[in-house]
């Protein structure tokens, strides 16, 4: 596998070409392998994109990629990622973990966050290192950031401009995605600790879907999420209903939030404050995010490719009757594949359910 994925690399790189077929066989090993690496489900979108384009599109069992575009770096960062796992061989433990690690464990944290699309993003952190204490973030978006999320919202002929004139679109499933893990970071940053597992909990289910399964079904969610796997590499995600988040939601308008942290200081914790624009990066993950949805160039969906090979899950909106979304398209009858993602659906413009959670 390693030399294939070698000779594939020289092709991608140095030809400008990649054999359907041939990536097709070698996107199929990999999603086996994906079962005990999950850390390649956040790049096998680059081979999904190539593997699944149209006959036209490459004439002769061939596939011709602009240097520099989305579907060559795209395919080029799973070859990357598959070589260096394969390499460092970790192995499988022959007593694997039956059971997430405990709450109570040195390092875990657990984080409880809301995202608005009027105002801001926020919630609540606890560190088992550090009983008794709660971390409390609850910040104003950025005002690019607030921009893009009423670019999203928008609807008809608004939504048609703003999406011919290229602005920038970040949907609020992406939004509530970059604030399940960047609330915890900033915490982890406030309190000088270096997590080693995350329960993440909210309110939005694609958001919960993509941190469990490390990787969105487009650009925008891959681009906003993975900011997770470099704080840690294990999460649990857990939904909640938005009935049963409501300290959190109140942290995601930071008017409200001095009401949360009186009414926890009552009960007896002592409250810190922890700022996303104050951690590591700031708010450049959210930015990175926007910047992907620019003219529609995102889709919210977390579905795998119509057609995704056997073994790696689709996502959750599929069975709501949402578009599940291919995440990557071809672009040029032959002379060029590259990454085009679908519309985004910004209908939702504050607290109404999110993604698939519509009637929770």
């Amino acid at each position: 596998m390693l030399a294939d994925i070698s000779a594939q690399r020289k092709r991608a790189e140095q030809e400008l070409r990649a054999s359907r077929t041939a990536v097709a066989a070698l996107v199929g090993r990999l999603v086996n392998l994906s079962q005990i690496f999950p850390e390649l489900r956040a790049y096998m979108h680059g081979g999904y994109a190539l593997a699944m384009a149209p006959a036209e599109a490459g004439r002769g069992g061939d596939l011709r990629l602009r240097r520099g575009r989305g579907a060559q770096t795209g395919f080029l960062r799973l070859l990357d990622e598959a070589e260096l796992l394969l390499e460092v061989n970790e192995g499988v433990p022959l007593a694997p973990r039956l059971e997430f690690v405990e709450r109570g464990a040195p390092g875990v944290l657990t984080s409880t966050t809301d995202a608005s699309g009027v105002d801001g993003v926020g919630g609540y952190v606890f560190i088992a290192d550090r009983p008794g204490e709660m971390w409390l973030i609850s910040e104003r978006w950025p005002e690019r950031i607030l921009r893009a999320l009423r670019v999203a919202a928008s609807k008809g002929s608004e939504r048609a401009r703003w999406r011919a004139e290229g602005a920038e679109m970040l949907a609020m499933p992406a939004a509530e995605l970059l604030g399940m893990w960047a609330t915890p970071a900033a915490a982890a940053a406030a309190a000088g600790c270096t997590p080693t597992a995350v329960y993440a909990i909210g309110d939005c289910e694609p958001a919960v879907h993509a941190i469990n399964s490390a990787t969105g079904g487009n650009a925008q969610m891959r681009v906003a999420g993975a900011g997770a796997r470099r704080l840690c590499q294990q999460w649990l995600a857990v939904h909640v209903l938005r009935t049963l988040n409501l300290d959190a939601d109140r942290c995601s308008h930071p008017a409200e939030a001095a009401t949360v942290a009186r009414e926890a200081a009552e009960a007896g914790l002592i409250v810190h404050e922890a700022r996303i624009s104050e951690m590591p990066g700031g708010w450049q993950a959210a930015y990175d995010a926007a910047a992907a949805g620019a003219g529609g160039g995102a889709a919210v969906g977390l579905g795998e490719p119509r057609g995704a090979p056997r073994g790696h899950g689709r996502g959750q909106l599929g069975k709501h009757g949402r578009d599940e979304g291919q995440g990557e398209a071809v672009e040029g009858q032959g002379e060029a594949v590259d990454e085009q993602g679908e519309a985004v659906d910004g209908r939702r413009a504050d607290k109404r359910p999110c993604g698939a959670q519509r009637g929770a």
